[in-house]
């Protein structure tokens, strides 16, 4: 889908969306379109917040499908607090079979302000396993920006 058809249809659902018919009757009729028209949300930092909302009022499995998207949207300063709410929806097994792999994979090419974000969702979600794998990553990093993140969410040694 291009960038402009993506924005056209994100300005017909946000208006829908903001419409007395409500999200379920506007958008989320047929699943297909409602990923589409959140997906396109989600990837534009000025409907993200939109389409966050709109995705706390749906299934958990639309959120599971976007989950790559939410989970991109956790490092945004804005829309943090709003994405980690809509993931914690998910039961834990769900977030450790979907949100975790994510985390581990965009944390490769996180800068330390996102692997920081990265760090606060982890523990948000309470995946604790997750989170020191992620801790221990980032204290191999010559960015100490990143080595930062580590030693914050690193586990204490012997107590």
């Amino acid at each position: 889908m291009s960038e402009s058809s993506e924005s056209d249809l994100w300005r017909l659902a946000e208006a829908s969306f903001e419409s007395a018919l409500g999200l379920e009757h506007a958008v989320l009729a047929d699943p297909v379109v409602a990923k589409e028209i959140l997906g396109a949300g989600l990837r534009h930092a000025v409907n993200r917040g939109v389409a966050l909302r709109a995705l706390s009022h749906v299934s958990p499995e639309l959120t599971i499908e976007l989950v790559e998207d939410v989970v991109k949207a956790s490092t945004s300063h804005r829309d943090a607090m709003l994405a980690r709410e809509v993931l914690a929806r998910l039961p834990y097994q769900t977030c450790l079979r979907h949100v975790a792999p994510v985390v581990a994979r965009s944390a490769r090419q996180a800068d330390g302000e996102d692997l920081r974000r990265y760090a606060e969702l982890l523990d948000h979600l309470g995946l604790a396993e997750a989170l020191s794998e992620l801790a221990a990553l980032a204290l191999q990093s010559d960015d100490l920006d990143i080595r930062e993140v580590g030693e914050d969410y690193a586990e204490p040694s012997g107590s």
